[in-house]
């Protein structure tokens, strides 16, 4: 399975047949990208700067195993670890361990399961979408307080932003992929998106548990049954669906009634928003795309890049980061192979040179993007 497909069976166990409400009316239009196939293979140097590679501390409380989610904000990097029990832990920019936020346990400000994580972009509180309610944290790891959810019917994302609390809902357990709640007192604001309440148990995986985010005044959400990108505007409620002009795209038919679609369809398995333009990737099984488009234009540039790709773990102001093993480093420095992206990480990678040990924690490898791009 991929990164989080076993959150998301675990998330669908959760489902009730019980649909309360109705969906909030928003104005909504689609557009379909036309596809611009780009023949040369690019490199991520032609858009990005500044590489670095931080170290996340080895340190034996922090060392990571099974990550499904990683945050970077303000105050510094959450990452969400489920293996050997779920837990989250925070770290400064430069990788060093500070705290845990909660722990796993019966007691109260405590979380039994961990469905998805998310953070206020500046870092102050943190939110584990647990069962039956949403618990929140401060930065220093406290409990703060637990936010009682009036649907709680498989959550598989939040959102945490100064308008509220977006959920996501992506396998057909919810009327709507996206609602929308009061962060003060959790109730209920607007669905979004709407949705046949129809479950389907397939658990199509992504590459990161970023499939809601937000970018200035946009939210975004990626239904991964149709392979395609919804984005709701914070001050409208208007909502524009991209979709992709190919007929190989996933489509959520196809999924109900194949059970090899992953093999077989293009679909998107990872995605990052920044300044009203989308990156991400699109799978094929045996093979991959990278893809660019704008919110602005009608067209999207699908190519291949020579070096490392698209598949970023998040984004933060106008940063990008992957997450990598040290094994992965090593490769890079001493595989013919992996020439290109020597090249690109350049002195970062060569300073590391005699440092890296194969027992290592992770490092992630931050990029800025290039103020043309």
């Amino acid at each position: 399975m991929n990164k989080i497909q076993c959150l998301i069976v675990l998330c669908l166990t959760l489902l009730s047949s019980c649909q309360k409400g109705a969906v909030n009316e928003t104005e909504s239009r689609e557009i379909i990208l036309t596809p611009h196939f780009i023949k040369d293979a690019l490199s991520l140097s032609d858009e990005f700067t500044d590489m670095e590679i931080i170290h996340f501390e080895n340190k034996t409380e922090c060392m990571l195993t099974d990550i499904k989610k990683i945050m970077v904000t303000d105050a510094g990097i959450y990452v969400f670890d489920a293996s050997p029990s779920p837990r989250i832990l925070a770290f400064r920019h430069d990788g060093r361990f500070k705290n845990k936020i909660g722990a796993m346990g019966h007691a109260k400000g405590e979380y039994q399961m961990v469905m998805n994580v998310g953070a206020t972009t500046n870092g102050d509180t943190v939110a584990v979408v647990g069962y039956p309610d949403i618990l929140l944290y401060g930065a220093n790891g406290r409990y703060l307080t637990s936010l009682p959810l009036e649907n709680n019917n498989g959550v598989e994302d939040v959102l945490f932003t100064n308008e509220g609390l977006y959920l996501g809902y992506f396998h057909r357990q919810e009327k709507s992929m996206m609602s929308l709640y009061d962060k003060g007192t959790m109730k209920h604001v607007a669905d979004i998106i709407e949705t046949p309440v129809d479950p389907i148990g397939t658990p199509l995986g992504v590459d990161n548990g970023h499939i809601l985010q937000e970018d200035c005044d946009k939210v975004y959400c990626l239904d991964v049954l149709n392979s395609c990108i919804y984005v709701s505007d914070k001050n409208t409620g208007k909502v524009v669906k991209y979709t992709i002009g190919l007929d190989e795209m996933l489509k959520e038919k196809d999924v109900r009634e194949k059970a090899d679609t992953e093999e077989t369809a293009y679909r998107i398995t990872s995605y990052q928003a920044c300044d009203g333009v989308i990156r991400g990737v699109i799978d094929h099984g045996d093979g991959y795309y990278d893809f660019k488009f704008s919110l602005s234009g009608k067209t999207i540039d699908i190519m291949h890049h020579n070096d490392l790709n698209y598949s970023f773990d998040c984004c933060h102001s106008d940063c990008f980061y992957f997450l990598v093993s040290a094994n992965m480093l090593l490769d890079y420095m001493n595989k013919d192979y992996m020439d290109s992206i020597r090249k690109m990480l350049g002195n970062t990678l060569d300073e590391r040179k005699g440092n890296i040990s194969p027992t290592d924690n992770y490092y992630l490898i931050k990029m800025r993007l290039k103020s043309s791009s």
